[in-house]
């Protein structure tokens, strides 16, 4: 009367066993996932960043007719203001972790080259096309993205 009755709603160590596994895989996945996704937002906006950079220096080429003849990506403080004389064209520089700026034809153009975290970037070869940019770019081994003037 004291003693319990064999219960069949238990599960067995074995089952126990298989299902963590499940949700070790699962969650392995998902973890691995996260990564990739965060190193592609942290791209997109370092490519935003570099579009209004653009826009910055577009200004201050229809002001001066040329692009600054000397700018440092690295130099450029986040939170700094871009001016040139009285003149703000950009209150707030984003912030880049690297970065080359060239002036190409005599002032007349730029190419600005930035590392992206994502490898596999799709962009990164079509942007070295767009700014003519000599070599072979390989998707997966280079990861330098270039923005220029139009």
């Amino acid at each position: 009367k004291y003693f319990m009755k064999k219960s069949q709603d238990v599960f067995t160590l074995i089952e126990l066993l298989v299902v963590i596994t499940i949700i070790g895989v699962l969650t392995s996945l998902f973890i691995a996932n996260m990564v990739s996704v965060r190193e592609r937002a942290k791209d997109a906006r370092l490519k935003s960043n570099l579009n209004e950079f653009k826009t910055a220096l577009r200004l201050y080429y229809n002001d001066n007719q040329n692009y600054p003849p000397v700018l440092t990506v690295e130099g450029l403080n986040p939170g700094d203001t871009f001016e040139a004389g009285t003149t703000v064209y950009m209150q707030e520089v984003p912030e880049f972790t690297s970065g080359t700026y060239e002036l190409l034809n005599n002032g007349d153009s730029f190419r600005i080259g930035v590392d992206l975290s994502n490898t596999t970037d799709d962009e990164i070869c079509s942007s070295w096309t767009k700014c003519s940019v000599t070599g072979t770019c390989e998707v997966g081994t280079d990861t330098t993205y270039y923005i220029c003037s139009d």
